[in-house]
């Protein structure tokens, strides 16, 4: 019998196409605010994660940090976005993507009354899931630890920011 070699010339094509409707995804409710989990890290084996962020009118998505391993990008859904960066503050109306690089101080909120969706990306996503999963888990804990907050930054690569710091 004859062992047969593999051809390293040929493509293994047994991928398929994965359709993901509208409020498909597991949805993580953080305070009045929601996260739904559209394209997970399992899904894409780390290379990127995409979730749903849907922020209550004056609701804070994140004050400012950075990532050292992954770069995001918001597409803005719906409503208004404000955006800000280490010295500036960003205005984003639908339809309108903000590109975050590595090493790049940034922070995001709903400061209008009305609410917010956006398409949050992560390349690489590096089980980004986990975070969100993490967050609801630390601010719904009484008392608040702000400890556990920073342990969770840390693991996930966001490094929170403070002005002089850098």
């Amino acid at each position: 019998m004859q062992d047969k070699k593999p051809d390293y010339l040929k493509d293994d094509l047994k991928g398929r196409p994965q359709l993901i409707a509208p409020d498909d995804g597991e949805r993580i409710g953080i305070h009045n605010s929601n996260v739904l989990l559209k394209i997970t890290s399992a899904m894409t084996h780390d290379q990127f994660g995409v979730y749903q962020i849907e922020l209550a009118p004056q609701s804070m998505g994140a004050d400012l940090h950075y990532h050292r391993f992954m770069e995001e990008l918001f597409i803005v859904v719906s409503g208004n976005l404000t955006v800000t960066a280490k010295d500036a503050q960003y205005k984003a109306k639908p339809g309108t993507m903000v590109h975050i690089p590595k090493f790049t101080v940034h922070g995001f909120k709903n400061d209008t009354d009305s609410p917010v969706k956006v398409l949050l990306f992560f390349n690489p996503s590096m089980g980004r899931e986990g975070f969100f999963n993490g967050l609801k888990q630390v601010l719904e804990e009484k008392p608040f630890d702000q400890s556990r907050f920073e342990q969770l930054y840390g693991k996930y690569d966001s490094v929170p920011y403070k002005e002089g710091t850098l």
